[in-house]
């Protein structure tokens, strides 16, 4: 499995998700830049949406939590 790291217009990371299947990582940065040209100006960026918008069939969400003592 491959995950890509998705970044905001400002390059804030959005979050992470994982490849399904034989998709690349060029379909999944394109369907980002489309989502993120569709946003309004005060919108902000949500990896949920972005999947849930069509994207599920070559992405799903990696939910990472890191632990720092």
């Amino acid at each position: 499995m491959e995950g890509i790291q998705l970044h905001d217009k400002d390059e804030e990371c959005i979050g992470t998700v994982l490849l399904l299947g034989e998709h690349g990582m060029g379909e999944i940065t394109d369907a980002w830049d489309v989502y993120l040209e569709g946003l309004l100006e005060h919108e902000e960026a949500d990896i949920y949406e972005f999947v849930s918008k069509g994207n599920f069939e070559i992405c799903e969400v990696f939910n990472l939590e890191f632990y720092q003592p």
